[in-house]
């Protein structure tokens, strides 16, 4: 949300308008409006999401990546955007979510699933009630 938000001040501080709009020649596939298109609110949510979605699923990072790229291809492809749109777009998402990460990197929310020592304190007290502790069944194992 924060990232859209920011994305549309700019858009009405510079009021440029899209590639269709500046130049005739241009045949865009998407549906030609007056908005501005700089920045880029497709590379501004592709910015923030591709940064969030590293830290959360580092082992996705070459995935998350060309998806990434892929979905900011399109709005230049269609004639909605231009390389200058997206690469402003881009930068903008990517330091919105560079605020989150620090944010996330400090509230001590990396500890609320707890470690490996209370996770195994916990399969051993469910133990020594008679119980049977939970096994994730998942690949890797979760706690």
């Amino acid at each position: 949300y924060d990232a859209l938000k920011s994305a549309w001040y700019w858009k009405f501080q510079y009021n440029r308008l899209s590639p269709a709009r500046n130049d005739n020649t241009v045949s865009a596939l998407m549906p030609v409006t007056d908005l501005p298109s700089y920045p880029s609110e497709e590379a501004v949510i592709s910015g923030v999401t591709v940064e969030m979605l590293k830290s959360l699923f580092p082992a996705a990072v070459e995935e998350v990546t060309v998806k990434a790229a892929e979905q900011r291809n399109a709005a230049l492809w269609s004639g909605k955007a231009t390389a200058s749109d997206l690469a402003a777009g881009l930068a903008l998402g990517k330091s919105v979510a560079a605020v989150f990460l620090a944010r996330a990197g400090a509230d001590g929310m990396r500890t609320a699933g707890g470690s490996a020592v209370l996770w195994k304190a916990l399969a051993d007290s469910a133990t020594a009630r008679g119980e049977i502790a939970w096994i994730s069944q998942d690949i890797p194992a979760r706690p």
